[in-house]
């Protein structure tokens, strides 16, 4: 998430502040980053979660992209490498936890970024 959204939002913004020459460069790009990690996140978890109306449903399990709730999941199973796709989901779905971990880190980027923000 940090790789690829967040610095997109962050050289956008920082792209302005060069072009406009604010001076508070550094605190509008760490608040970029923190929102683009819980953009991201909250856009994985929109797709696992069915609410993603901008492409196929799971898209990013059946395309073999293990975003953060896949990844919590996979720490909670030993077993994980030898799942199969249909078996992560339903995994996904029964377990509640790596969905609630990933809804309390979108919270934490939340909270960061408003504190970016002061």
């Amino acid at each position: 998430s940090q790789n690829k959204t967040a610095e997109l939002f962050s050289v956008s913004l920082e792209v302005l502040c060069i072009l406009k020459n604010i001076k508070e460069r550094e605190k509008i790009r760490e608040f970029a980053i923190n929102f683009g990690i819980a953009f991201q996140i909250k856009d994985d978890l929109k797709n696992i979660l069915k609410q993603d109306k901008t492409k196929p449903e799971l898209s990013d399990i059946y395309n073999g992209i293990y975003t953060l709730p896949v990844i919590f999941l996979s720490q909670e199973k030993s077993n994980f490498n030898k799942l199969s796709k249909a078996e992560i989901i339903s995994l996904l779905y029964d377990n509640s936890a790596p969905i609630v971990k990933t809804k309390n880190i979108i919270k934490q980027e939340i909270i960061n970024y408003i504190r970016d923000l002061l």
